[in-house]
């Protein structure tokens, strides 16, 4: 299969919230596989989300909004978003996950 083929396959299964199990032989298999997964979860942050949700329930009780979390793994965001921009986009309900320190918080 192509790389393009593993993406396609790969965004199929996790669009539906499917649970995946991939069995790959060798490195350059394995690495394909590791590829297209990076490429669609790093359009579906739901995950990560979700995550700090049950962490700060966990930790903190489910009267605590989850916010200034970590993000938990996170390498990058793909777009910064300046404090004007939150500022505006908060009050709409839409809750940005920024770099802060070099970490990416909720």
């Amino acid at each position: 299969m192509t790389q393009e083929e593993i993406y396609a396959a790969v965004d199929d299964a996790v669009a539906p919230v499917f649970r995946n199990v991939i069995h790959m032989n060798g490195d350059v298999a394995i690495d394909r596989v590791l590829n297209a997964y990076e490429r669609v979860l790093k359009d579906l942050p739901g995950d990560s989300v979700c995550g700090i949700y049950a962490r700060s329930d966990n930790t903190r009780g489910v009267s605590k909004a989850p916010a200034n979390e970590l993000v938990v793994g996170a390498l990058d965001v793909e777009d910064d978003v300046d404090q004007d921009s939150h500022e505006l986009l908060n009050p709409r309900g839409v809750n940005i996950i920024r770099r802060f320190c070099g970490d990416m918080r909720v």
